[in-house]
């Protein structure tokens, strides 16, 4: 899905702000950045997208910079601190050794 233009995406955000829709996109992010484009992005203002969805990337849309967007098929746990990422790792390896033993 192309959300170069910034239309259909804030279009979607208000959708699924109001609960009009009753199958509404999470937001799931995996970022990757050019060096280039990581140098001009702190120097860009938030935009009023940006704001009222607080989704940081709409500051790159608004911007004229395009971002890749994927479906999947269901919501994961997000890793947004160190604890986080302590349990994760606890359920990749409980999920490890069960699929290890299950194999036996």
């Amino acid at each position: 899905m192309d959300c170069g233009a910034k239309e259909p995406q804030a279009s979607a955000c208000a959708v699924a702000r109001k609960n009009e829709d009753p199958h509404p996109l999470l937001h799931l992010g995996i970022y990757a950045y050019r060096r280039d484009f990581l140098l001009k992005f702190p120097k860009m203002a938030p935009t009023p997208l940006e704001k009222s969805e607080r989704l940081e990337q709409m500051r790159a849309v608004e911007n004229g910079h395009k971002i890749a967007v994927g479906l999947v098929r269901r919501a994961a746990v997000g890793i947004d601190t160190p604890e986080d990422y302590e349990a994760f790792v606890r359920r990749w390896r409980q999920a490890r050794r069960e699929s290890e033993q299950s194999r036996r």
